[in-house]
């Protein structure tokens, strides 16, 4: 996952994609906001993908995730609690914040893909 610290809008994320002119943001808005899918699997998928294109079969992979917590909330946001965020300024005195925070991830071997 990649984070855009910017605004965060769906016709943004086309746009930077390169997708614009060729995909309707409509599909991008349905798929987003109505479809049933699973960031875990979908996340998985991707990984596939790359490490099958990219790296020779056998190859160790090393991934590096930050656990920086992303200041987000609403009633909407998937995976919004309270975490303690070591990063702030203050952190000793603050008990928790709230957001998301993506944990470590380590994946040293191609993943299983189906």
């Amino acid at each position: 996952m990649v984070a855009q610290p910017g605004r965060r809008t769906i016709t943004g994320m086309l746009t930077a994609a390169g997708m614009a002119g060729v995909w309707h943001h409509s599909r991008a808005y349905w798929f987003f906001g109505k479809a049933c899918w699973c960031v875990d699997t979908l996340g998985m998928a991707v990984l596939g993908l790359i490490v099958r294109r990219l790296l020779p079969a056998g190859s160790p992979l090393v991934v590096a995730v930050d656990d920086t917590l992303f200041h987000r909330s609403g009633r909407k946001v998937h995976g919004t609690a309270w975490f303690h965020d070591d990063a702030a300024k203050g952190a000793e005195e603050q008990p928790g914040r709230l957001g998301q925070q993506l944990d470590r991830a380590r994946c040293d071997r191609q993943p299983a893909v189906p």
